[in-house]
C-alpha cells in the first residue's frame, strides 16, 4: 500500500459498521512508506535487514547527492502542513538533507543521531507549504557521513499545529528567563492565566525551568522547537492534582493494580480544558533522572510529564516528551483527543514509566509517533464505567520498553470497544520486556471489536496473553457494582513476531469461577507468524491452576503445556494461515486446547 489515509469515520464504518455522531474528522493525516517511493537515485536501496519496520521494509539513503522522491503526496487544502519523517540514524553523526517541495528547496534538514541502534526510530518534523491536489516531496543528501534510513513520511494538516493561533502571550513578557536556572513557574502560569480565548502561550529560545503548570480551555501551549520546558527537581513545586467534582474514577482516588494509592502529581496538567492544543516542535522534559524520583521511591511523589483529564477536543502534536519521573503521557476521561508526531523517550533511571496511558476516554487517535519508555508502552485502562471506545493507533514505533509493548489493563472496569491498532513496529532488542500484546480483563470489563493489524515485532519475552477473569480481582469505584465482563471478537491479523525469549508459552484463558465457566469467545489469528517461540522444555507441565486474583503478567500461570498457544475456557479461537516455530526443540505441542 503506497498511501495510508487516516479518516476515522471511514475506518470505523468499514470495521464496525457505523459512524458515531461525534465529529472526529477535523484532524487528518496520511503516511507514505519509504519503500514505496516514486523515484530515487541508484544508490538508494530498499532493505529489510533491520527488522522491525512498518510496511514491507525501509529505504536506505545513499551517499552525498543521492535522492528519494514521492510525487503522490495528496492534500485537500492549500497551505502549511506538517511533514513528519520517521528515520533511523545510528551513525553517530548528524546527517544533512535538502528538502525540496514541488521543485522548490524549502529547507536543509539535520537528522540527529538519537540512538546507536538502527532499529530505533525518531520523528523529524518540519512545516511545508502544499498545494491542493498532488504534490512532490524530495529529499537529497548533502552528507557523506552516513546513510539515513527512512521508514515512512507523513503529512498532517494545519488546524493550529503549524503556527500559534490568536493573540500571542510570550512567557518572557511575564518574567520568564529561559536560562536553564531560574524558576519560571509563576511567569509561565501568569501567561497562561492571561491568555484569552483562542490565544497562544509562547515558549521560545531557552530552557524554561518550572514546577507544575496548569492549562485551560481555548488556548494553545506553543513550545517552540527552540525551547525546552523542563521540570524542577523539587516535590514542593508539584501540588496535588485537583479532584474532579463528580469523579468516580479510581485512577485519582483509589487503586492501581493491587495497591491503594493516588496519582497526585503532574508537570504539565490540564483538567476540564476543552479546545486545547499543545504543540510547537519543542520538548517537555520531566527531568526525572535523579535520586529524589528514583523508581524505588513512593510513586505519588513522581510527577507525570503530561496529564490531560476530563477534557474535550484536545490536540497534542509535534512535541517531544522526555525523561519523565513517572508516566510520560496520561489521557483520563477525555473525548476527541488527537495525538500526532510526538516522540517519547524516557529511557533511563528506573521503571514504572509508561509511555501513553489512555484511561476511560473516547475517540482517541495516536498517529505518526515513537515511544521509548521504562514500562508499558501503549496502555489503555479503565477505572470507571466510561471505558475506552473508538481508540485508533497507527504508524507508531515502539523503540523498546522494560514492560509490555501493548497492554489493556491491568485496571479494566469499563468496556474496551471499537479499537484499532495498526501499522506498529516494536523493537525489543536489548530490552525484551514482558508481553507483546496483553489483554487483561480483570475487573469486569467487556472487550469487543478490538483489532491488531500489521504489527511487526523483534524480541519480546512473551507473544500473547489474554485473560478473562470474570471480575475475580474486582477493583472498581466504591459505589459501582461488581461485574462479570466478557472478551469477544478480538482479531490479530498480519503480524510478524520474531524472537520470543521466554519459554512459558502464550495463554488465552477464561476462568472457572466457583463452578461457573466464563469463556473468551471469537478470537481470530489471521496471517500471524511467530518465529520463533522459545523452547527447551523436556517434559509437559500439568494443567495450570485457576487465576487467583493476584496482579497478573504473562507468567502468572507458570510454564504452560504448549510452547505456542495454550487455550482453555474459550470458544471460537481460530487460526487462519498462521505459522509458528520453536527453538530449541521442545517436548510440548505447539497448540493445546482444553475445555
Amino acid at each position: 500500500m503506497k498511501l495510508h489515509q487516516l479518516n476515522l469515520s471511514l475506518i470505523f464504518l468499514l470495521l464496525f459498521g457505523f459512524i458515531h455522531a461525534q465529529d472526529i474528522t477535523s484532524f487528518n493525516t496520511s503516511y507514505y512508506e519509504g519503500e514505496n517511493y516514486t523515484a530515487k537515485s541508484p544508490s538508494c536501496t530498499v532493505s529489510t535487514t533491520n527488522f522491525p519496520y512498518i510496511g514491507t521494509g525501509y529505504l536506505e539513503m545513499g551517499s552525498n547527492g543521492s535522492f528519494v522522491e514521492w510525487d503522490n503526496i495528496r492534500s485537500t487544502t492549500k497551505g502549511n502542513h506538517t511533514l513528519l519523517i520517521k528515520y533511523a540514524n545510528a551513525s553517530g553523526k548528524n546527517l544533512s538533507y535538502q528538502l525540496i517541495v514541488n521543485g522548490i528547496t524549502i529547507d536543509t534538514l539535520t537528522f540527529s543521531s538519537h540512538f546507536d541502534d538502527w532499529n530505533y526510530y525518531w520523528m523529524k518534523r518540519v512545516t511545508i507549504p502544499l498545494q491542493a491536489g498532488t504534490n512532490t516531496i524530495q529529499l537529497k543528501s548533502n552528507s557523506s557521513n552516513g546513510r539515513l534510513h527512512i521508514d515512512n513520511i507523513a503529512i498532517s494538516n494545519d488546524n493550529g499545529i503549524c503556527s500559534p493561533d490568536g493573540k500571542h502571550y510570550d512567557v518572557k513578557n511575564y518574567g520568564a528567563k529561559g536560562d536553564g536556572k531560574t524558576n519560571d513557574t509563576e511567569a509561565i502560569q501568569a501567561a497562561i492565566d492571561a491568555c484569552t480565548t483562542g490565544g497562544s502561550v509562547i515558549l521560545s529560545n531557552g530552557i524554561f525551568m518550572s514546577g507544575q503548570i496548569k492549562l485551560k480551555s481555548n488556548m494553545t501551549l506553543w513550545i517552540d522547537e527552540s525551547a525546552v520546558l523542563k521540570g524542577i527537581q523539587d516535590n514542593a513545586l508539584y501540588p496535588s492534582i485537583t479532584q474532579h467534582a463528580d469523579n468516580a474514577n479510581i485512577w485519582l482516588d483509589g487503586v492501581l493494580g493491587g495497591g491503594g494509592w493516588e496519582l497526585k502529581e503532574a508537570f504539565v496538567y490540564a483538567e476540564d480544558a476543552d479546545n486545547l492544543i499543545i504543540t510547537g516542535g519543542g520538548t517537555i522534559d520531566g527531568n526525572g533522572d535523579c535520586s529524589i524520583w528514583d523508581h524505588t521511591k513512593d510513586e505519588i511523589l513522581r510527577p507525570m510529564a503530561l496529564y490531560v483529564a476530563y477534557s474535550k477536543k484536545v490536540k497534542v502534536a509535534n512535541i517531544d516528551i522526555v525523561n519523565s519521573a513517572m508516566w510520560d503521557f496520561v489521557i483520563l476521561e477525555c473525548d476527541s483527543v488527537h495525538v500526532d508526531g510526538i516522540n517519547i523517550n524516557t529511557s533511563a533511571y528506573g521503571v514504572n514509566k509508561d509511555g501513553i496511558d489512555i484511561c476511560d476516554s473516547h475517540h482517541v487517535t495516536i498517529t505518526n509517533s515513537t515511544i521509548l519508555c521504562q514500562d508499558d508502552a501503549i496502555c489503555p485502562k479503565s477505572g470507571s464505567t466510561k471505558g475506552v471506545d473508538h481508540m485508533t493507533i497507527k504508524n507508531v514505533t515502539i523503540n523498546g520498553t522494560t514492560g509490555n509493548k501493548i497492554k489493556f489493563g491491568t485496571l479494566t472496569y469499563g468496556s474496551f470497544t471499537n479499537c484499532l491498532l495498526q501499522d506498529i513496529a516494536i523493537n525489543g532488542s536489548g530490552r525484551a520486556g514482558l508481553c507483546a500484546i496483553s489483554l487483561q480483563g480483570l475487573d469486569g470489563a467487556d472487550f469487543s471489536n478490538i483489532t491488531f493489524d500489521r504489527i511487526n515485532l523483534q524480541t519480546s519475552a512473551n507473544a500473547f496473553f489474554l485473560l478473562h477473569s470474570a471480575g475475580k480481582r474486582s477493583h472498581r469505584p466504591s459505589d459501582a457494582p461488581a461485574k462479570i465482563g466478557s472478551m469477544n471478537t478480538i482479531t490479530f491479523s498480519n503480524l510478524d513476531f520474531r524472537n520470543i525469549t521466554d519459554q512459558i508459552g502464550s495463554c488465552i484463558s477464561g476462568i472457572n469461577l466457583d463452578g461457573n465457566i466464563h469463556k473468551i469467545k471469537n478470537v481470530t489469528f489471521d496471517n500471524v507468524k511467530v518465529h520463533s517461540f522459545k523452547g527447551g522444555a523436556t517434559t509437559i507441565p500439568n494443567t495450570p491452576g485457576e487465576y487467583k486474583g493476584n496482579y497478573p503478567e504473562y507468567s502468572v500461570f507458570g510454564m504452560l503445556p504448549a510452547w505456542g498457544y495454550y487455550i482453555r475456557y474459550a470458544e471460537g479461537i481460530n487460526f487462519v494461515n498462521c505459522s509458528q516455530t520453536v527453538s530449541p526443540k521442545d517436548a510440548r505441542p505447539a497448540i493445546v486446547r482444553e475445555k
